[in-house]
């Protein structure tokens, strides 16, 4: 029995120290790094947003922010959700997984017939495009959630599963090709190469020794990070454009690349500045979230209904921020930012840091006790970040945050409940206690 509950403590650590490991990426990708390149080289953002905002002062609000959640993460008690176990061991069977990914191949060839690279820029409103792009996005949230539980399993494990599971990797693969509408993607088709790869193999390619990554772990991590960022490129300026910049001006590459990661930072500077007693905006951005849902359930049941332009908080802040006016463009706040979009803004601090806590607490369950890579730390990031950027829009059933964490929160029981079965065969009973 002790030797059990050792165990369990010992993993438990890991889930935390991961947990940590994650923050401290996204904080030092969108906090630290931009604030860096801020200070040196100037703010590019204050060519195009209203104005320009007390640097310093966000940058400290976010390294306040970013340690209240480390620590949170160290006393954080969560339930293991056992009551909904069954539906996510069914759910991310490797033969659903199969089918999921067959008929996600279908919904993204057809995406790429009709819609393509540049949709989320130039378009239709998803409300417009019918179910095609609401079906496309919840699949996509569904296979990365899949993604995330393959991470915690062993070569020999992935090996085991076969042809069937091999098949939904390469459908997987195939299929955020053919959607491939964001630099995001590029990161979660690279993890799926990854996996494959491991379940081929029979090998732990990429797993980090003694909690070091290998040289070969930030090769691929740099190629992945340029492809993403030429993908980033692409879908507002086009292949042809984005080729002529990449072998013909650097320099402006290299300004977009700083652009492209300081909105998070320029958004909690600006919010820090001018509204961090602003306890009005929050509730206005309940208001248009609300409208927002109110319009797709219209939709849905062919109800008449006006479009309101903002129903978001990404376009709420975006029209907070923007000098010049965009029809769709939004901007997402950030783990930072996003705080002064909840009802009461900053007095709801330690809500909303129990809150993040929680959601990285459950991203480290689920890819278990295991040493990832630096190259999986990006993946793990850039799923927290969908999860929480925009904040508030987090309660808006019809939006993909939503629709992210639901899937999270079966991946995080099934894996837990793994970890109780694992306890009792340790301790020949009843499972261990984890203090969670």
């Amino acid at each position: 029995m002790r030797n059990g509950k050792a165990a369990a403590r010992v993993d438990d650590l890991k889930i935390r120290r991961l947990a940590r490991l994650i923050l401290l990426f996204y904080a030092t990708a969108y906090y630290l790094a931009p604030a860096i390149l801020t200070f040196f080289f100037g703010a590019p953002l204050d060519q195009v947003l209203i104005a320009s905002p007390n640097y310093l002062l966000g940058l400290i609000f976010a390294a306040f922010v970013t340690g209240l959640v480390y620590w949170v993460i160290g006393i954080i008690a969560l339930p293991r959700l056992t009551s909904i176990a069954a539906v996510g061991r069914m759910m991310f069977d490797d033969r659903v997984l199969l089918g999921v990914s067959l008929l996600f191949l279908y919904i993204s060839y057809i995406f790429w017939q009709e819609l393509g690279l540049s949709y989320r820029q130039t378009g239709g409103r998803i409300g417009d495009t019918g179910f095609l792009v609401v079906i496309l996005y919840i699949l996509q949230n569904y296979l990365i959630a899949a993604l995330l539980l393959l991470i915690a399993r062993s070569a020999e494990d992935l090996r085991r599963a076969g042809p069937i599971l091999g098949a939904a990797l390469l459908l997987t693969l195939i299929g955020f090709f053919l959607s491939l509408q964001a630099s995001s993607n590029i990161i979660v088709m690279a993890i799926a190469m990854l996996v494959g790869a491991r379940l081929i193999g029979g090998r732990e390619f990429l797993r980090p020794d003694a909690g070091r990554s290998s040289i070969l772990t930030y090769i691929l991590l740099g190629l992945v990070a340029a492809t993403a960022l030429f993908v980033g490129i692409a879908n507002k300026r086009g292949v042809d454009e984005t080729s002529y910049l990449l072998f013909n001006n650097i320099g402006e590459v290299v300004r977009i690349l700083q652009t492209r990661i300081s909105y998070h930072y320029y958004t909690a500077s600006f919010h820090t500045s001018y509204n961090f007693t602003n306890f009005e905006l929050g509730w206005r951005a309940v208001d248009e979230v609300w409208q927002n849902i109110s319009h797709r359930v219209d939709v849905l049941l062919g109800n008449p209904t006006i479009f309101n332009e903002i129903t978001s908080v990404k376009r709420l802040n975006y029209e907070l921020t923007a000098y010049y006016f965009q029809e769709r463009t939004g901007t997402a706040p950030g783990m930072v930012g996003g705080i002064f979009f909840f009802p009461l803004g900053i007095l709801a601090l330690p809500l909303i840091v129990l809150l993040y806590g929680a959601v990285l607490y459950m991203l480290a369950s689920a890819v278990g006790s295991r040493l990832v890579s630096l190259f999986e730390l990006a993946f793990l990031a850039m799923l927290f970040g969908g999860i929480i950027d925009a904040s508030i829009d987090l309660v808006n059933l019809f939006d993909t945050p939503f629709t992210k964490l639901v899937f999270l929160l079966f991946a995080y029981a099934l894996a837990r409940e793994k970890v109780s079965l694992d306890d009792t065969s340790l301790t020949g009973g009843a499972a261990a206690p984890v203090a969670a």
